[in-house]
């Protein structure tokens, strides 16, 4: 699956059979899915939902039979109007108005019920999907097979239409079946045998025609937009997912405008937005022609709905055999019967979104409910220490990277950890840290109790208050405004103190050696006992560096420092060395802060 639309393969997406999230689906399948959202919201919301969702369905009742009685009084004033008897007009008149203001309550009422329901639904569902996608580990997917296209579109979009779509289309379930139970027995009533001349020259008689012409033309408008729509379902995947990427390349250009401006790449991200959006008008063709043909089923069916029963029924009302009024009512009551049992049909565009809003949510259910296998095995040391043993570590794609047979990084020690670009450094933190599973060997983290802490090259700040981003990842009540203060001053930003409070989109206003700087004031707030820094001061000009490494030194005195830098000014700050160089690891002492050095591994017992 690709991050982006702009990625290589994202023009197949648009012409694609069968989307990731489409793939292997079937409509039984997708109704099996949204029953589950719908039980998972009800178990975690019954108090409420239950009865929000009595009521609501309840109301779909109510309505139908507030139209009926409407309808009923409709034909009361048109066969009054026939015969000219006023009262019996007036009469109908005044109950129309009656139920023209009740229906207009009840669909008030219902659509405040709709409202409540559709946010609970949504809260519920975002709730578990924010816990699972942002609350583990999960979060970060190292496995790309495994990793999921715009799940912040899925937790944000999808989930507001699945509650939208099922919110409209089972209110309407639930009213079509009562419609279908009031207006039925009408239809019987009004139904007639109906003569078919046969080629031959026979007759065979229809018993009940209206009754069964409005069944049967409700199979054929359900099958016929099941047909259309399992392509505009597909589309309607493919759509979000091409929007997405669309979106997220335009936010990806305004975030790095100053980069991409000094480096002259406005034409070529004009380009790649234009091909973006080039894709959303190739499938729009499809897209619009699913749709409208549809909609044109839909309208087709539904206006030969309304006039079967006149071309049935009018030699009965010329012949004096029935009154007009009633040549009314058996008109509702056929299209009643006809959306009641064709409800599927009438509604299926709604019913299609509803399907891709739930096959996109399924597909990152599905995601988050993978778990990558790891091949270290991960425990806790009953030291202050970090412990290795026979650690090979490898690519996602299986390659060698290096191996270590044994490394203890103890209370205290501070660690440089050196090799070339690619050689495996900042995959080494990923396994200190359990969240690479490409390997074999043992990790023995710090005993219960131990505070560690990673801080990557590229600083992470969010936008808020300077507090929050000095105090990530715990609240900004945390620490005093004193602390804030004093950690300002020693990362030499001492100009932002009145500025503590103030809420600002920071990683456009500050320098990236400011940023690594207010990333490295978190660890001084923190104190952790083991602080790990992924080329963290690698912005720095060398002579603020160097006061932030004696600010680290100064102000945690007791804190074991790992520390991945390209330079030999560094060497100073630390005790002993990593070497990771052509797949193997050599280990040495750093024996001096002046002298820097080196004691061969074979000379040294600290891992022995």
């Amino acid at each position: 699956m690709t991050a982006s639309v702009s990625d290589i393969g994202a023009d197949a997406v648009v012409a694609t059979e069968c989307p990731p999230d489409f793939a292997h689906r079937n409509v039984w399948g997708d109704v099996a899915y949204m029953v589950r959202l719908l039980a998972f919201h009800v178990r975690r919301d019954w108090i409420f939902a239950v009865p929000l969702w009595v009521l609501l369905l309840g109301a779909g009742a109510v309505g139908s039979y507030l139209q009926l009685r409407y309808i009923r009084e409709l034909a009361n004033v048109t066969n009054g109007l026939v015969v000219s008897n006023r009262p019996a007009v007036v009469a109908a008149l005044t109950g129309a108005v009656v139920f023209i203001v009740l229906t207009a309550i009840h669909h008030g009422l219902q659509s405040a019920l709709a409202y409540t329901l559709r946010i609970r639904i949504r809260t519920a569902l975002t709730g578990e999907l924010l816990r699972r996608w942002l609350g583990g580990r999960g979060f970060y997917r190292p496995l790309q097979d495994h990793a999921l296209d715009h799940p912040e579109q899925r937790v944000q979009e999808d989930v507001y239409n699945f509650g939208l779509y099922l919110i409209q289309l089972a209110p309407a379930l639930v009213t079509s079946a009562t419609t279908f139970y009031l207006y039925s027995n009408q239809l019987w009533l009004l139904s007639s045998p109906l003569p078919v001349s046969m080629p031959s020259g026979g007759q065979i008689i229809i018993p009940r025609a209206l009754y069964v012409l409005a069944i049967a033309t409700a199979i054929v408008a359900t099958l016929s937009a099941h047909l259309i729509g399992r392509i505009y379902t597909r589309l309607d995947v493919v759509r979000q997912r091409i929007e997405a990427g669309f979106r997220h390349d335009l936010g990806q250009a305004r975030e790095f405008a100053e980069q991409i401006v000094l480096g002259g790449g406005q034409a070529l991200e004009e380009a790649r937005a234009r091909h973006d959006y080039a894709l959303i008008r190739r499938n729009w063709r499809p897209y619009t022609g699913s749709a409208a043909s549809l909609e044109a089923v839909r309208v087709l069916i539904t206006l030969l709905a309304s006039v079967i029963p006149t071309v049935l029924l009018f030699p009965l009302v010329l012949a004096g055999k029935m009154q007009v009024g009633d040549l009314t009512i058996a008109g509702v009551a056929f299209g009643a019967v006809f959306h009641a049992f064709g409800s599927i049909s009438t509604n299926y565009d709604g019913f299609a979104l509803l399907r891709s809003a739930s096959q996109r949510i399924q597909l990152m259910d599905e995601s988050l409910s993978y778990e990558q296998s790891s091949g270290f095995v991960h425990a806790a040391a009953d030291r202050p220490e970090f412990a290795v043993r026979d650690l090979e570590v490898r690519t996602a794609a299986g390659h060698k990277l290096f191996s270590i047979d044994k490394l203890t990084i103890g209370a205290g020690e501070r660690w440089l950890v050196r090799g070339m670009s690619g050689s495996g450094k900042s995959t080494f933190f990923r396994v200190m840290s359990g969240i690479w599973p490409f390997g074999s060997g043992t990790v023995e983290h710090p005993s219960q109790g131990s505070r560690v802490m990673f801080l990557p090259q590229k600083p992470y700040l969010p936008n808020g208050t300077l507090a929050e981003l000095l105090s990530y990842p715990s609240p900004s009540d945390a620490f005093a405004p004193a602390d804030y203060r004093a950690v300002l001053t020693d990362i030499r930003l001492e100009r932002l103190i009145g500025d503590i409070g103030a809420a600002r989109s920071w990683a456009k206003r500050l320098s990236p050696g400011e940023q690594q700087r207010v990333v490295l004031a978190r660890a001084l707030l923190q104190k952790p006992d083991f602080l790990f820094l992924d080329e963290a001061t690698s912005s720095l000009d060398p002579k603020t560096e160097a006061a932030m490494f004696d600010v680290l030194a100064r102000r945690l005195p007791d804190t074991s420092l790992v520390t991945i830098a390209h330079t030999d000014r560094l060497t100073r700050y630390h005790s002993h060395q990593l070497q990771i160089e052509n797949g193997g690891v050599t280990i040495a002492e750093l024996k001096g802060a002046a002298e820097g050095a080196l004691i061969n591994q074979s000379e040294r017992s600290h891992n022995d």
